[in-house]
């Protein structure tokens, strides 16, 4: 939710439409008569979204350059109240990255700061290996990695080895941040269990929460 109380939806796939609360109708002053759509030129799908104080909202994409399994990046875009692209984040308002170390790159959520500063959360994939490590990264409010966190500016761990799917990242106030999602028991009877993790600020785990900062629920 953003300011005047407007609401941002997903149209196919990267329109945007704000709608006002009070009426049910679209906000002329939105976009094209109340709709942005967005091109990146490769197949879109959008993922989540977060305003900022002052208006102002990230998109989080996954682009896919060709049809299948490889070749899966993550895009960022900054959008003004207005709808258009904010030149002065990324490339034109746009970046387009990837997960570093693996083949694809599946964004799951992010998360935005008040200072602008921002983490993606997902999983990637490794077609050698078959290995879906998590991974974390974390960007400055222009849109650049933050190199000071994790491995310039990027985390990646498992919790059991097996394959694993990220699902959602929760921080506290003061800059710890929990993980969750799910991994996959190969060993026993091919279980999924849910998993969480509990780091610090620098992206190390937290030895103070289950084992060595990570917990396997078995219920």
């Amino acid at each position: 939710m953003i300011s005047g109380m407007r609401y941002l939806l997903f149209i196919l796939l990267v329109t945007v439409i704000t709608i006002s609360s009070a009426q049910p109708n679209l906000d002329l002053n939105f976009g094209q008569s109340g709709i942005q759509q967005l091109d990146l030129g490769t197949f879109d799908k959008p993922i989540c979204m977060r305003a900022l104080p002052d208006g102002d909202f990230l998109i989080l994409v996954q682009p896919s350059e060709i049809i299948g399994f490889v070749d899966q990046d993550l895009a960022i875009l900054k959008i003004d109240a207005q709808g258009n692209l904010d030149t002065s984040f990324g490339d034109q308002g746009k970046v387009k990255t990837d997960f570093i170390g693996v083949d694809a790159s599946h964004p799951v959520d992010f998360h935005l700061l008040d200072d602008g500063t921002f983490w993606v959360l997902g999983y990637g994939q490794k077609i050698d290996t078959n290995e879906q490590p998590y991974i974390i990264q974390r960007y400055l409010a222009d849109g650049q990695l933050d190199t000071s966190f994790g491995d310039q500016g990027q985390q990646i761990f498992q919790f059991i080895g097996a394959p694993e799917i990220a699902s959602r990242m929760l921080l506290y106030p003061d800059g710890r941040y929990m993980v969750t999602g799910q991994t996959f028991d190969t060993i026993g009877i091919h279980r999924e269990l849910p998993v969480l993790g509990r780091f610090d600020q620098t992206g190390k785990p937290d030895s103070t929460f289950g084992l060595t900062g990570k917990v396997a629920l078995d219920f």
